[in-house]
């Protein structure tokens, strides 16, 4: 679709390119920002939200759709009230976009209040809850009523701070200011990251070998067998600290990977994959994550395309479900489902035994980790950085190795 006409507006005393694609239809970019706003013109009412694409042509496509929505079922249409609360939400997060810092966790501040104020489950997202209520009429019984709402979705303290926290800065930028006296308890506690300690870790490698081909019961009908792939995994995790998702770990294939050297001859391996925050990420690993991969590569003859792990299973959520089994199975065979300090142990504690490991070692700037591991610095800060106390600086290189 061809643009009949393209300009410069004034808008907020900044100036910004608008495109029209329809009569009294624009699509715009606001200064400092990369994605598209659409603006409408319906029946002298005008409306404006996020067209939520960086794409020119996806752009033009998602207006037509939105005005076509509006022009069919008028129920969807925004309230007119300036007070209503999606109103002066989508106000909010618009000058939250034209902000567009990234913060600790990588994300931008736009991003991390979007998904406060949309969130991806819809059901105790902040517009889900008020929707077109006035900003001006909520009380704290309201928030309160919420804030038992997410003690119910099981979502932790810390979370649920971030719900009211967003909250109270909308109302703010509407200069209505009934600050909430809330403290949030009742929540689901966030719980410490269970990770493996140099003896367990020991004890699980040495295990994943000795149990080599062994069938282990998931239940009483049914076995798993640990098989050869179990230990690099093991090992990859740790060296990575990709998270076990499909997302992330395994969904890889060979063409994800570059294998490169440091100045003193050390062979890494650096990973081009989508993360739960950062997508399109690059991701230097440890050693121990290549030996892992060169393991696997001559063992399965690896091509471009196909995965690192399992190769053989084409979908990929049951090749995740045959190493979470494996491992669950041989962690109750050895009588190790529990770290040290009593922490629950799964696939994930090799992510968070390599965070632990790194932040120890403090050859990485907590900042860079945060990215590398894509997590946030307060989670390091909180849930990392106390665990290093527990380990022995002469033993992290058998973690590496």
């Amino acid at each position: 679709m061809t643009n009949k006409h393209n300009f410069i507006v004034k808008m907020d005393k900044k100036r910004t390119k608008r495109f029209q694609v329809l009569p009294n239809a624009y699509i715009y970019q606001r200064p400092e920002s990369t994605m598209y706003w659409g603006y409408l013109k319906i029946d002298g009412i005008k409306y404006q939200k996020s067209l939520r694409t960086v794409s020119k042509s996806e752009a033009e496509v998602n207006l037509i759709d939105w005005k076509q929505e509006l022009l069919t079922s008028p129920d969807s249409r925004p309230s007119l009230s300036p007070y209503s609360f999606k109103r002066c939400a989508d106000d909010y997060l618009q000058g939250m976009e034209s902000i567009s810092k990234p913060v600790s966790s990588g994300s931008t501040l736009y991003q991390k209040k979007f998904s406060l104020v949309y969130s991806p489950t819809n059901k105790y997202g902040l517009v889900h809850t008020f929707k077109d209520q006035d900003i001006r009429s909520i009380k704290n019984q309201d928030v309160n009523r919420y804030i038992q709402k997410l003690i119910k979705a099981d979502l932790t303290n810390n979370r649920i701070s971030d719900f009211i926290e967003c909250l109270q800065q909308i109302i703010k930028f509407k200069n209505e200011l009934p600050n909430f006296d809330v403290k949030v308890t009742g929540g689901r506690q966030s719980q410490p990251r269970g990770f493996f300690n140099l003896g367990n870790y020991r004890k699980l490698k040495n295990a994943t070998k000795t149990h080599l081909g062994r069938k282990l019961s998931v239940s009483e009908t049914r076995k798993v067998t640990i098989d050869s792939d179990l230990y690099p995994l093991i090992v990859f995790l740790v060296g990575s600290m990709v998270r076990p998702t499909i997302k992330e770990c395994f969904d890889i294939r060979k063409k994800d990977i570059q294998v490169k050297r440091t100045p003193k001859g050390i062979n890494y391996l650096l990973l081009n994959i989508s993360r739960k925050v950062r997508t399109n990420q690059q991701i230097p690993t440890l050693s121990s994550s290549y030996k892992a991969f060169k393991e696997l590569d001559k063992r399965y003859k690896l091509k471009p395309n196909d995965f690192i792990f399992a190769p053989e299973i084409k979908n990929r959520k049951t090749a995740m479900r045959h190493f979470q089994n494996q491992f669950k199975c041989l962690l109750e065979e050895i009588n190790l489902t529990h770290d040290h300090n009593g922490d629950k142990l799964t696939l994930y504690s090799l992510r968070h035994t390599g965070i632990t490991m790194n932040v120890k070692k403090g050859d990485i700037p907590m900042i860079e980790l945060s990215r590398l591991a894509d997590t946030s610095l307060k989670m390091i800060n909180d849930y990392y950085f106390p665990r290093t106390t527990e380990i022995d600086n002469k033993l992290i290189n058998e973690f590496v190795r």
